[in-house]
């Protein structure tokens, strides 16, 4: 329950300007707590200035970053966050931080098969990896005119192919639980959208694991 929470969880939100991030934030403000940790929901741009030194006063923290309007190559600022904080602290990446995370890890970017905005497609799960509560497939909405494609041949990466969506295109990468590393995880689709079907399942679970990553006593 919420009034039993002692411990304040930062979950920074990197936003690329995005008509969505508000209603991820909405989505993230809905979360409930754990028995003892509850998120406190910190909104950043990506350009901004206090993004570093709010980052790196941070050292128990996840990280969200948005969806956005550019292509990933564009995001120099949060493929240096991603670099520099992907070894300490969680990650999650919806749509274009989904791509951003890809990138840094060795995925290439194609356009998307079905370039319809505002659609739904079944996201069928090949590896729960410990992030999608053990559903065989979601369907989320769709907004996206790019995608990953797989890393070229004898390129090493720590993200797995989670999931395809019913074009097949990659629809969501991650670090499979159990881990000793920070969990990470991206989805191409969005969770948020009132289009989506159970999305809150795949953030709750995001945060609650990445709570117990640093709190793990207090779960």
């Amino acid at each position: 329950m919420y009034h039993s929470a002692h411990i304040s969880y930062p979950v920074v939100f990197v936003d690329h300007y995005d008509s969505f991030s508000w209603n991820i934030i909405e989505l993230l403000a809905k979360i409930p707590p754990t028995p003892h940790i509850h998120f406190d929901i910190r909104h950043v741009y990506y350009d901004s200035k206090e993004l570093f030194s709010l980052t790196e006063s941070l050292k128990k923290a996840c990280f969200i970053l948005s969806p956005g309007p550019k292509s990933p190559h564009h995001m120099q600022s949060s493929q240096k966050l991603y670099h520099s904080f992907k070894n300490t602290h969680p990650f999650l990446g919806i749509c274009l931080g989904h791509q951003i995370m890809g990138i840094c890890e060795g995925y290439t970017i194609k356009k998307a098969t079905a370039p319809f905005h505002g659609t739904t497609r079944l996201m069928s799960i090949k590896d729960d990896g410990g992030y999608f509560c053990k559903q065989s497939s979601y369907q989320l909405a769709s907004y996206n005119s790019l995608c990953l494609d797989k890393p070229p041949p004898h390129t090493k990466t720590k993200m797995n192919i989670l999931a395809y969506d019913d074009k097949g295109d990659i629809a969501a990468i991650g670090i499979p639980q159990p881990t000793t590393a920070p969990i990470a995880l991206g989805i191409q689709l969005h969770p948020e959208s009132f289009l989506s079907k159970d999305g809150d399942k795949i953030v709750r679970s995001f945060l609650w694991q990445a709570a117990a990553y640093h709190y793990s006593e207090s779960l």
